[in-house]
């Protein structure tokens, strides 16, 4: 486990500015019951420097009471001297049943750190009151009465110089009469961390400890506990960067852009980030550059670049202007612009008085790259293959996803990611990798009151804005056809914005048509009924409201009777269970003898994660009983001819099916072959696109012509069909190509070139002009390793290169082998 060693004072996030200082929740917490609270930050750096401890159950139990003898022990270790606290008697008459403590308690005696009773007793199981706590930590900084300036009554003494030296900064509890808290008292101890120390000298005068001499400010250096603890390091005042965030022994992504007091141990990586000095506001430029909105607040921008700044080393002031942080995506990258209404919505750290912003300190800017509605596939391909839509997380040592490599926002944790989510990835670098993941997991039901001309929408009484208009990116919004007075759901992303806006669907939903009605009364006035094959397998009669037949007929027509071919719309019933809305699928959302990939797509579209499929026994689609329901786990694999329905996120909501037809086709490359005791003499190794090297018998003839046609390295792709004693035949196998039927199954579909490009889960090739092709979240990619001379799935699309003017980019064999659906599912590298 990683020790956390982010000190965090103060850090206001995004949206709002807080009163008072506070330690900041840091996301990898040692103990489990710390998270969130205002101890965190300085429990994990104190336990990281090896001062305090918790638990055997992992806990540390913060709101508990600290003893004499454990506090005693704790700042005898915050001063470096524990190894010299050896005693093993005592004078103490109570000290029978705390043997551990007596070298800590002895020591810190004869430094006149601490004292009994007067009556020969310690307490060292007592409580210790937030007084004695004081005494004990002001002490230890070097204020005992042998300084003039601490002859006083006790404790009001202590009380005031603890004060006056910021211990009681952030704790929580009283400081007079109780028992002080462990979470309390790892806040005072580490307030103290960065204080000189101190001593007195013959006259009573107090005077600062001083260490190596430091020729670049011609002073000494002051000892702190912080000095002794992280011996060689270093504290100063910094804009905090992402290289910085790069090189820190614990996650510090969010604080890229503050200005704070950050401390290196000898190896110049991070450590501590405390005393922030700047306030995170993430909001937008006004037209004519001078103000900056942030919620419903607005503040006075500064007038000139003088004003943009970076940090004193020493002080944390206002240090050279013009040189602002500029931060593009999470990475650090020059110096920041003075804002304009260009920059639409931007985060800045800066100082502030009022509602005036004084300085700027760094400018961050976030740029989509890529946003979706989260389907299962996706939260696979981040467990299976640590990618998101496309982009690589990066990887720690262990080859697994190093969380401090990015921000997370909206969820604690990638395991919180769950299907419909919204989500946002940001990518940045030249490998293009994650730097952060905005998820959105709030939806709202309610009755749509307000639409606005400049897209913001009033859902009961709180008006939300539309996504594309306040987040940087080509933001793919998905807004259904509605209109005031409609009941809706609008799915929120990480920032409260509507990402997607539909019709409520527990009252707009999909079904199959099998007859339509029509009769006359007595009046000659028509009325218009369907009959339907509802989503969960009931039939449903309906009525047309008479308001809504003109509509009925330009959709359904004015004849009556069965349908003679499959037909999906999409309706609603108003509150007299009448039609009040119809529409029908496309008439070119139909495929033949199309299949079911692995990750769940029907020619080129995802199967929506609630699909309703119906299978149809025959031709007759006005008869209830030919409609057998099929989950969508039984459909994978599966061949068949369709009509369906997409819903707003182009995914198939409803499908009417004929028969499901298996493919028992396995594809792979050969990646080695030989003789063996079978029967057939032969084998082949073939490596699946799922990582398996498998092994099939054959007859030496049908070895040498599957290696002749798998050709250079088995770079050629190949499809075989293997019997029940697992042997290939021949005319079992072929080399995968454009090829009608192929092995009697699918149709595949080939593309080979150069790539030209590679962006959007798309890739354009030199053979194909400007026609680009899409590949699926969980693309298998076979990528030859030189040094082991064999192809192996462990590629990704980062080791796809596009071509440049002075390089050339990579050759690659694409493969559609899931029954030609538009999407390519396996990729050589050639």
């Amino acid at each position: 486990m990683k020790k956390v060693l982010s000190i965090v004072l103060s850090l206001v996030m995004v949206l709002c500015m807080m009163p008072t200082m506070a330690f900041a929740a840091s996301s990898s917490a040692e103990y489990s019951d710390i998270s969130g609270e205002k101890c965190e930050g300085a429990v994990n750096v104190l336990s990281a420097l090896g001062v305090i401890d918790g638990y055997e159950d992992g806990t540390y139990r913060p709101d508990e009471t600290i003893s004499r003898a454990e506090l005693t022990k704790i700042v005898i270790t915050a001063l470096g001297v524990a190894d010299y606290a050896s005693a093993t008697t005592t004078d103490y008459t109570d000290m029978a049943n705390a043997q551990w403590a007596i070298p800590y308690v002895e020591y810190a005696t004869n430094l006149n750190l601490v004292e009994g009773y007067g009556d020969g007793r310690f307490g060292p199981s007592d409580d210790i009151t937030y007084e004695q706590a004081a005494t004990l930590i002001v002490r230890a900084i070097g204020y005992t009465t042998d300084c003039n300036e601490m002859n006083g009554s006790w404790p009001a003494i202590y009380i005031q110089k603890a004060t006056a030296l910021g211990l009681f900064k952030n704790v929580e509890g009283s400081v007079y009469g109780t028992g002080a808290t462990r979470g309390d008292v790892a806040i005072m101890l580490y307030n103290a961390l960065d204080v000189p120390q101190v001593y007195a000298d013959k006259d009573g005068e107090t005077l600062s400890k001083r260490g190596e001499y430091n020729s670049e400010t011609d002073t000494y250096n002051l000892i702190t506990m912080m000095s002794i603890l992280n011996k060689d390091g270093n504290s100063k005042y910094a804009v905090v960067t992402s290289e910085m965030a790069d090189n820190s022994l614990t996650n510090i992504r969010e604080y890229v852009g503050a200005a704070a007091k950050v401390t290196t141990d000898k190896d110049d990586k991070v450590i501590a980030v405390g005393d922030i000095q700047t306030t995170f506001l993430t909001g937008k430029v006004s037209n004519d550059g001078k103000k900056f909105t942030v919620a419903d607040t607005e503040y006075t921008l500064p007038t000139s670049t003088d004003s943009y700044v970076n940090v004193k080393e020493t002080t944390g002031g206002k240090g050279d202007t013009n040189a602002a942080n500029k931060i593009v995506n999470g990475v650090t990258n020059g110096i920041a612009e003075k804002l304009t209404k260009e920059d639409k919505t931007v985060t800045i750290a800066a100082k502030i008085s009022g509602k005036t912003i004084k300085e700027i300190y760094s400018v961050s800017d976030w740029t989509v790259s890529d946003d979706a509605v989260v389907t299962q596939s996706q939260i696979n391909t981040i467990k299976n293959k640590q990618t998101l839509l496309g982009y690589d997380f990066t990887l720690n040592d262990d080859q697994e996803i190093d969380t401090t490599t990015f921000e997370l926002v909206g969820v604690d944790s990638l395991e919180d990611i769950e299907v419909d989510d919204v989500v946002y990835v940001y990518v940045a670098g030249d490998d293009k990798e994650i730097t952060r993941v905005a998820v959105g997991q709030d939806t709202v039901a309610g009755e749509l009151t307000k639409v606005t001309s400049d897209g913001k929408y009033t859902i009961d009484g709180t008006t939300y804005s539309l996504a594309r208009n306040e987040v940087k990116g080509t933001i793919d919004n998905k807004i259904d056809s509605v209109n005031a007075g409609d009941t809706v759901v609008a799915s929120l992303d990480a920032y409260g914005n509507i990402y997607k806006l539909e019709a409520d669907s527990t009252n707009r939903t999909y079904a199959a048509v099998l007859k339509t009605g029509k009769e006359k009364n007595a009046y000659n006035e028509e009325t218009y009924s369907i009959q339907l094959l509802t989503a969960d397998g009931n039939t449903l009669v309906a009525n047309v409201d008479d308001d809504y037949e003109e509509n009925y007929r330009k959709v359904i027509g004015d004849a009556a009777g069965p349908v003679e071919e499959a037909t999906i719309v999409k309706y609603h019933l108003n509150s007299s269970d009448e039609i009040d809305f119809i529409e029908k699928a496309s008439a070119e959302n139909n495929a033949t003898d199309k299949k079911v990939t692995s990750s769940g797509y029907y020619n080129g579209y995802a199967l929506a994660n609630n699909v309703v499929i119906f299978s149809v026994s025959g031709d007759d689609y006005s008869d209830a009983d030919s409609y057998t329901v099929v989950d969508r786990d039984s459909a994978i694999g599966k061949e068949f001819t369709a009509s369906y329905a997409l819903n707003d996120d182009d995914q198939i909501a409803l499908m009417i099916a004929d028969d499901l037809v298996a493919n028992d086709v396995i594809f792979g490359l050969v990646t080695g072959s030989g003789t063996n005791n079978s029967d057939a003499g032969s084998y082949v190794e073939i490596l699946t696109p799922d990582g398996e090297v498998v092994s099939y018998d054959c007859s030496p003839t049908v070895r040498i012509a599957i290696t002749e046609a798998a050709g250079k390295n088995g770079q050629n792709l190949m499809g075989f069909k293997v019997n029940s004693n697992n042997e290939i035949k021949s005319g079992n196998f072929a080399k995968v190509e454009t090829k009608a039927e192929f092995l009697g199954g699918d149709d595949v579909t080939v593309q080979t070139g150069e790539v030209t490009a590679i962006a959007n889960n798309r890739i354009t090739l030199d053979s194909t002009g400007d026609i680009s092709y899409g590949y699926t979240d969980d693309v298998v990619i076979y990528k030859y390793n030189a040094d082991d001379s064999e192809y192996n799935v462990d590629g990704n699309t980062s080791d796809i290169e596009a071509s440049t003017a002075d390089t050339d980019g990579s050759t690659v064999a694409m493969f559609d082998i899931e029954g030609e659906d538009g999407v390519y599912d396996v990729i050589v590298i050639l």
